[in-house]
């Protein structure tokens, strides 16, 4: 589905990255300033939600 920008179900595994999410999800960056305002320490993050979603941005924080 890569090729018509499908995106995955979250439910389910899948081996896209925050890479190759981001440009399919239009609110992308205010999802990501929500992240870091409410989990600034990534102290809900693993190894896997840091590679679906990315590390989190402090930088982030205060764009929302």
């Amino acid at each position: 589905m890569d090729g018509f920008g499908g995106r995955p179900h979250w439910g389910k595994r899948h081996f896209q990255s925050a890479a190759t999410l981001a440009p399919r999800y239009p609110e992308w960056e205010r999802f990501a300033a929500v992240r870091a305002r409410f989990d600034p320490d990534g102290r809900f993050a693993n190894e896997e939600i840091a590679r679906v979603l990315g590390p989190v941005s402090a930088g982030s924080a205060t764009s929302i």
